[in-house]
């Protein structure tokens, strides 16, 4: 818990990334920059779009992949596939045939942004726990990097940054869950873009797993 300094009240989180954390007073409206590594020795609240479903022995997290920004590629997958279209029916009215070396590798484009377009409007990422697996799993639209482990073998869970460039005069990153294993191999879990969705659910594992420092440090032993 960190504390307003004017008013002793608790801050709510309000953005993580990999170069600071920013804490707002709700009663004051006083704003507080801390920094990066604070964000995992704080309890994460829930991320929006994210449920927790508490089942006994058998919890499970379930996010929901859609977001506004996914409606860009929704108008970017309707444009490019006007003007394939278009461009293909010119060329047949033309030439009266297709030229096939131009069209295929833009119609696969076509295809592959229709595809992504359906998984970001449809997908969600479950992350499910039982007395013996630690499944993650991508639909309803198929998506790669499932994932299914004996939650025995797991001993460490991190959340990892990765630098990936600057856009727009910023750095970018990346960050991922990464389930570390008692042979000393590492298993990527999650692909994210938001840091408090990345210790989210690397607390919430480690809180599944019965993993606190002491512990992870001896089964690592």
């Amino acid at each position: 818990m960190i504390l307003c300094r004017r008013c002793d009240r608790e801050l709510e989180i309000c953005e993580v990334t990999a170069e600071w954390l920013r804490g707002r007073c709700a009663h004051c409206d006083k704003v507080y920059r801390f920094a990066p590594a604070v964000a995992e020795e704080l309890p994460m609240p829930c991320p929006k779009g994210v449920s927790l479903i508490e089942d006994g022995a058998c919890p499970r997290l379930v996010w929901r992949w859609f977001a506004w920004p996914a409606l860009y590629l929704v108008f970017l997958c309707l444009f490019w596939n006007a003007v394939v279209h278009y461009a293909v029916w010119r060329i047949y009215e033309e030439s009266g045939q297709l030229f096939f070396v131009w069209a295929v590798p833009h119609g696969w484009l076509a295809i592959g942004l229709i595809y992504a377009s359906l998984a970001y409007l449809l997908n969600r990422t479950s992350i499910g726990l039982t007395p013996e697996r630690l499944r993650v799993s991508h639909g309803p639209i198929p998506w790669w990097r499932d994932r299914s482990l004996n939650a025995g073998d797991i001993v460490n869970v991190r959340a990892e940054t990765t630098f990936k460039g600057r856009r727009g005069g910023m750095n970018y990153y990346i960050y991922h869950v990464t389930a570390v294993l008692e042979d000393g191999g590492e298993v990527r879990l999650l692909r994210i873009h938001d840091r408090r969705y990345a210790i989210y659910f690397k607390q919430q594992l480690e809180s599944w797993l019965d993993l606190t420092p002491d512990r992870s440090r001896s089964r690592a032993a």
